[in-house]
């Protein structure tokens, strides 16, 4: 049987097709690299991009949760796989739900997500953070649960139940090329602060962009593989 390693990514991806036939609902989506196809789910190796198994959107459920067990499936669940992904999933039901199956997650969140620490929804937290020092963060710790909150060009949150909360201040750096005091155009490469996980590059590096079906994911870049498995959507779902 193939051994997909530890770290799984799962995400969204669009199979092309322009044609009108087919049961299932095609979409158009003209931000995306493949604009107008089918809507799949897929779970695939981190470091290669592998596709393990997708799921066409409106066959079956729509429940984000519920589709990312199905792509995990008991082949994957209960060995300790590391599932990443982005906040369309991640959910803190989610992640318990995956740690009671021991299978550990990691992804973005959104800033409003039920059941987060209560003091990241307080009114004006999120604000007040963008005017702190690049690189400042936050991190509550809830059972096996970890929440992190980064003051990056952007205000990033993760959920992870791999990482904990405490930082290593000998390496936990990301470099970044920015204004110092955001009004001069010369920029310089800082370092800055970064959560105590490895959440956020890690996550970068293992979830990447699955925008095209098939794709190779590898430290966040999408490159073409070819078109067997298009072709075999289009035949499963004609």
């Amino acid at each position: 049987m193939y051994d997909p390693q530890r770290e799984l990514a799962v995400d969204e991806a669009m199979v092309r097709y322009k044609g009108f036939r087919g049961s299932v609902q095609k979409f158009f989506m003209p931000c995306k690299p493949i604009r107008a196809g089918y809507k799949i789910y897929l779970i695939a190796k981190s470091a290669t991009g592998y596709i393990l198994k997708f799921i066409v959107h409106g066959m079956g459920t729509h429940k984000l949760q519920e589709i990312v067990l199905e792509l995990c499936g008991e082949e994957r669940l209960g060995k300790y796989h590391h599932v990443f992904t982005d906040k369309l999933y991640t959910s803190v039901a989610l992640a318990r739900s995956l740690f009671s199956k021991k299978t550990y997650f990691t992804g973005s969140v959104k800033k409003n997500g039920k059941d987060l620490p209560a003091d990241f929804k307080q009114p004006g937290f999120l604000e007040n953070l963008k005017k702190t020092q690049r690189g400042t963060f936050y991190a509550r710790q809830f059972g096996q649960l970890t929440c992190t909150v980064w003051n990056d060009s952007s205000i990033v949150e993760t959920l992870s139940s791999y990482y904990d909360g405490f930082r290593n201040k000998a390496k936990d750096f990301v470099d970044r090329h920015y204004s110092a005091d955001g009004q001069t155009a010369r920029k310089h490469q800082v370092s800055v602060l970064q959560p105590p996980l490895a959440t956020i590059s890690l996550w970068e590096e293992w979830t990447g962009r699955t925008s095209s079906v098939p794709t190779t994911l590898v430290h966040g870049k999408v490159r073409s593989g070819g078109y067997s498995c298009s072709i075999f959507c289009w035949i499963f779902l004609e």
